[in-house]
């Protein structure tokens, strides 16, 4: 125990970083559980595109979605979603929604308001499109 004690007090700057990031770690975790939407990976997101028929909602900017989206979600960004929503889930009224956006914390808040009002899964990518890339997915553009 004294060697700990040693290390931590020698190391005192690593030790405080270890810290601040497990304390990180532990607010972005309980942030998402805290909407209580399930988080897909991008395998999963390609499992209920082909098997579920979710509908896959982008809500980056235009000009984000025009560099590279997933293959048939639809683009409606943050600042359009009160004018779009509703129009759009009368054209597809069954199957998941799926939330996209960069980085998955617009997604979250979105997704929580949303799964409120809908009787179907509203579902999130966890970690936004950069996780679809890394899967090393396709982007349409």
């Amino acid at each position: 125990m004294n060697d700990i004690t040693t290390f931590l007090i020698n190391h005192w700057a690593l030790s405080g970083l270890v810290c601040l990031t497990a304390i990180l770690i532990g607010v972005v975790e309980f942030r998402f559980r805290q909407f209580g939407l399930k988080h897909l990976s991008a395998q999963e997101l390609v499992l209920a595109l082909n098997h579920d028929q979710a509908l896959v909602i982008d809500l980056r900017d235009q000009a984000g979605y025009q560099k590279g989206h997933i293959l048939g979600a639809v683009n409606i960004p943050v600042a359009q979603w009160d004018e779009k929503i509703d129009a759009l889930l009368k054209k597809h009224p069954q199957g998941p929604i799926i939330l996209v956006c960069q980085l998955g914390s617009v997604s979250a808040k979105k997704g929580a308001a949303l799964a409120k009002q809908q009787d179907r899964p509203v579902q999130l990518l966890a970690g936004g499109i950069g996780t679809w890339v890394q899967a090393a997915l396709p982007l349409h553009s």
